[in-house]
């Protein structure tokens, strides 16, 4: 009679063992995966699609990436979170971080579908750290590029640390497209901050003056002089002695429409790669 018990003692050990053991399996299989698609950008799209469809991800119809650096030590939990919220997403804990796959949330729905819901998760995560995303990739081949893509968020709002730059800014338009732009090329977006604001930039660390921020003041406030004054506690002629430097630097003028929309893309492209720049 003393046999019956430990006999069942040791069957339900024995089941609590192998449901473990499948999900170290898992957890080994969506770490390998998710780290070949960091670091292999060859990898068949089709090849993408069938992995990721055996741990429960449909990849076919594209993904968004997420990125979170985790002020919690449960980041098992932040796991389970995002498998819990976000249906058929593929989460994985690598290397202080987590990242997860979120695949389009609807058949044949439009790509901001997926972004707002994306967007919705990171928003419930922040609590629990610092959360970047990718914008939208329809090709299961470039997935690797978003997951860069959601590292370089992540950077740029680590670095802001929550003032200079709205996150939500860092979601949209121009900075989204140069955030893509950097994941497949970033010599581009280098060039391009080299011909535009590298030099008051440079000037700015030199000399401890405000260039940059004078400009980013000027161009927020719609360039209107007086008003950027009053935002920068400064002299109106003290403004205007800055963006003639600027002008006198850069080779751009602020006061003319084109230069100024360079200019303004050049202070965009410096807040995402100022995170890589030497110092």
């Amino acid at each position: 009679m003393h046999g019956v018990p430990n006999l069942a003692a040791v069957a339900s050990l024995t089941e609590v063992a192998i449901e473990e053991a499948r999900e170290e399996v898992e957890l080994n299989l969506r770490g390998s995966f998710l780290e070949e698609l960091r670091s292999r950008p060859e990898l068949d799209p089709a090849e993408v699609v069938r992995r990721a469809g055996k741990l429960g991800c449909d990849l076919s119809r594209g993904a968004v990436v997420l990125c979170a650096e985790l002020t919690t030590d449960r980041p098992r939990h932040v796991v389970a979170t995002i498998s819990g919220e976000y249906a058929g997403a593929l989460a994985q804990h690598m290397e202080d971080r987590v990242y997860a796959l979120l695949p389009a949330s609807e058949i044949d729905g439009p790509p901001e579908a997926t972004l707002v819901a994306a967007r919705k998760l990171a928003a419930q995560l922040q609590r629990l750290g610092i959360v970047g995303i990718s914008s939208f990739y329809s090709d299961p081949a470039e997935l690797g590029r978003a997951i860069q893509e959601a590292e370089l968020v992540l950077d740029v709002l680590k670095r802001t640390d929550g003032s200079g730059m709205p996150p939500e800014d860092i979601g949209t338009g121009t900075y989204r497209l140069l955030f893509r732009v950097l994941a497949s090329h970033p010599e581009e977006v280098r060039s391009f901050y080299d011909d535009t604001v590298a030099a008051i930039v440079s000037y700015d660390d030199q000399y401890a003056t405000d260039l940059v921020g004078t400009l980013e003041a000027y161009l927020g406030q719609n360039c209107n002089m007086n008003a950027t004054a009053a935002a920068i506690y400064a002299h109106r002629h003290t403004v205007a002695y800055r963006l003639e430097r600027v002008k006198e630097l850069t080779g751009l003028d602020p006061m003319q429409s084109e230069d100024r929309e360079r200019l303004g893309l050049g202070l965009k492209a410096y807040r995402i790669i100022a995170p890589r720049l030497p110092r």
